[in-house]
Formats: C-alpha cells, sequence, structure tokens
C-alpha cells in the first residue's frame, strides 16, 4: 500500500468515525453537536437546592415498574462542595448549592428499595432519582437522595 492510499484511507476513516459515532455516550455537546441534541436535557440538571426548598411539604410521586408511591418532601439540606465558592451560612442554607441532599417521608405503608425512581412532580417536572430508603424513630419510611454536581 503506497503512502497516498495509506492517507486517503486514515483519513476517511477518521471522517466515518466522527460522523457515525456520538460523543460523551449517546449525548453532544451543549452547543448542539452533530445531531442537534443538547446535553443535559434532564430536568434534574436545572434544578438547585432552592428550587426543592420551595417544594417542601408538597408531594412526589415515584415510579418503577408501574408502581407509584407517593412522598412528601420534608428537608432539603446544602451541602458546601470543595469547589464551591458561594457563601453559605452554618445552618446549611444556600440559593444555588451544588451539593445537597432531600429527605421525603413515604406516605404508603411499605418502604420502597434503593434504586433511580421516575419523579413527576406538579412545578418541578419530571425527572430521574437515585433513592436510598430510611427510617425515622417513629416508625416512618423515609427516602434520601443526595445530589453532587462539583
Amino acid at each position: 500500500m503506497s503512502r497516498r492510499n495509506f492517507f486517503k484511507v486514515g483519513g476517511l476513516s477518521a471522517i466515518t468515525s466522527l460522523v457515525l459515532i456520538r460523543p460523551n455516550f449517546g449525548q453532544t455537546s451543549a452547543s448542539g453537536g452533530f445531531f442537534g441534541k443538547r446535553l443535559f436535557t434532564d430536568q434534574l440538571m436545572k434544578l438547585r437546592d432552592a428550587d426543592f426548598r420551595l417544594q417542601i411539604g408538597s408531594t412526589f410521586n415515584f415510579f418503577a415498574e408501574d408502581v407509584l408511591t407517593q412522598a412528601v418532601l420534608t428537608d432539603v439540606k446544602a451541602f458546601p462542595s470543595p469547589t464551591d465558592t458561594s457563601a453559605r451560612s452554618t445552618t446549611g442554607k444556600s440559593s444555588d448549592s451544588k451539593c445537597f441532599s432531600l429527605r421525603f417521608e413515604i406516605a404508603s405503608a411499605d418502604p420502597l428499595q434503593q434504586a433511580t425512581y421516575d419523579v413527576r412532580h406538579d412545578v418541578l417536572g419530571s425527572f430521574q432519582l437515585f433513592l436510598v430508603p430510611g427510617a425515622a424513630p417513629n416508625g416512618q419510611h423515609l427516602l434520601h437522595a443526595v445530589i453532587n454536581r462539583k
């Protein structure tokens, strides 16, 4: 194979791979990328601790395998991340924290398993959330989620 043919085949292979293979495991860049889709289209990426704090006391719907479980958001706690330089009080409250936790109380008597659930809320929209079960001293079932975007 001549050098000229080698470069033709190599160049054609590089161009083909750029067109056929989508970057970031199927997501494209924020500028639109190859197929016009935007990176981080998940609603959860847009939500901050302040958004959830406004919804304390409201009901969230959790879906897994077509089973609906309702829970009430009871607490939002902000955590400082190593790269977060925003001013924060010692109470853990922030208006735009990148690290925060959510606590829900389950309305049903049956606890949920640790898993990723489809979440739907009237104000915040739909998104997926990894939830970990817990128990309160009063015997109620709790769910915890940690959001960390450092």
